[in-house]
């Protein structure tokens, strides 16, 4: 039963990345900073799109658009949340 629950957890958390219930957030900068090469200043709306993030190939691998719920495995966690 707890191989079963594992793997129904790994969907749902699969399900979620492929599927965010917000696609996006949008935060609004308390002081001035920088992201990469990008600045930006105190009231700025900044967006995070999460949709796109979570089918990065170079965070999630190849498959990135792929339903796969074995990323969620606990063997496989170390590479995605180092």
């Amino acid at each position: 039963f707890i191989q079963q629950s594992s793997l129904l957890e790994n969907c749902f958390l699969e399900v979620q990345r492929l599927f965010p219930t917000l696609p996006d957030l949008k935060r609004i900068a308390k002081k001035d900073g920088k992201i990469g090469d990008v600045e930006y200043c105190k009231g700025d709306v900044i967006h995070g799109n999460i949709y796109a993030y979570h089918r990065r190939e170079d965070l999630w691998g190849s498959d990135a658009s792929e339903f796969n719920p074995r990323r969620f495995e606990k063997e496989n966690q170390h590479s995605l949340f180092t």
